[in-house]
């Protein structure tokens, strides 16, 4: 009975933390989306750091995290530059693995979650 009972226990523990991973993932890439929309931002790696900042838990790199205006990912320093006369939507898109840590037989699947924040670039 002992191991069953361990084994219900570490999976709660393990489902538990796929929650709080989901909700941190979804989290960082509104922060992020909240940092691209404003003028002052320029810079993609501004908005990396905020979403790495959002959720220093996660461990996320700025590999992790895409930014786009348009649908064209960004990876310079210029994407607040597009012009102010019609509405250009930044997408922020953040991707975390998750592995579960407790159960044994269970750390090798491997779940990716995506959390993505589309809003108006101010």
């Amino acid at each position: 009975m002992f191991p069953v009972l361990m084994l219900i226990l570490f999976g709660a523990i393990d489902g538990g933390r796929l929650v709080i991973d989901r909700f941190m993932v979804s989290y960082a890439a509104v922060v992020g989306g909240r940092v691209a929309s404003v003028r002052s931002t320029t810079s993609v790696t501004a908005v990396q750091n905020a979403v790495i900042a959002a959720a220093p838990y996660l461990g996320l790199s700025p590999t992790s995290i895409t930014v786009a205006v348009n649908g064209t990912t960004q990876t310079d320093a210029t994407f607040a530059t597009h012009p102010t006369g019609s509405p250009n939507t930044v997408t922020v898109t953040v991707t975390y693995t998750y592995r579960a840590g407790w159960l044994p037989f269970y750390n090798r699947a491997a779940k990716t979650l995506t959390g993505t924040s589309q809003v108006i670039l101010e």
